[in-house]
This record gives C-alpha cells, sequence and structure tokens, in this order.
C-alpha cells in the first residue's frame, strides 16, 4: 500500500500537481468516465427498445410520453391514442400550473374516462 502511494506521489511531482490538485484531476476524470458508462449503459438498454417500437407503437416517443406524462398517458399512447391538448398543455411553463389545477378540478368533480371520451373522442381517451 505504502508503494502505490509513493508511486503517486511521484507521478503528481513529476507530472507538476501536487498531491490535492491530483486528487481533484483523478476526480473530474472519474466523474466524466462514470457519465461515459452510465450513457453507454442508457443507449445499449434502449436498443431493445427501439427493437420492440418496430412491431407497434413506443420507442423513443413512446419513452418521452412516459416520462414527462406519466404511466398511463405512455401505455394509452402504446395503445393507439392520442396525448390530449391537456396533456400537451403540461409541459409549457406556467400554462401547465393552469391545466394542473384544471385537471384537478375535474377530477374532483367525479369525470370519467367515458365522459372524456364522449366529450373530446374516442381517439385521447
Amino acid at each position: 500500500m505504502q508503494y502505490a502511494a509513493n508511486k503517486r506521489l511521484r507521478r503528481c511531482r513529476r507530472l507538476g500537481f501536487g498531491t490535492v490538485e491530483w486528487e481533484e484531476y483523478l476526480e473530474e476524470r472519474m466523474k466524466k468516465v462514470i457519465a461515459c458508462l452510465l450513457i453507454g449503459i442508457f443507449l445499449a438498454c434502449s436498443a431493445g427498445t427501439s427493437v420492440a417500437a418496430a412491431k407497434e407503437r413506443g420507442g423513443v416517443l413512446g419513452f418521452f410520453i412516459g416520462c414527462c406524462f406519466g404511466i398511463r398517458s405512455g401505455v394509452a399512447y402504446n395503445e393507439g391514442k392520442d396525448l390530449h391538448f391537456r396533456e400537451w398543455g403540461l409541459v409549457i411553463p406556467i400554462a401547465g400550473f393552469v391545466i394542473s389545477i384544471w385537471n384537478g378540478l375535474d377530477c374532483s368533480k367525479g369525470i370519467t374516462s367515458k365522459e372524456l371520451a364522449t366529450q373530446y373522442g374516442a381517439t385521447y381517451y
């Protein structure tokens, strides 16, 4: 163990680093390595979803819909439903707050999916 510490100290001096600077350099380097590994894992996992998307809906757009709008919207999209304007409006910063309150008021009234389907059409609900 002592040999490794001495070797590291000699390397720091040879490169012109102090021990603190060298540790900061290694820490930054490890952050980059970890970020690259996470990106690689994410891309490797998403390759399976794009193969599944060729058979039916899903893929990248299904991922973003599930991520931004929730599991119900993502599953409804995969089943062939489109997103309602209220769901798209949630992404807009100020309008999203207003639409969230509007959705909450409708839900407090006890509105169901069947009522929304008759009001807006079956392609959304």
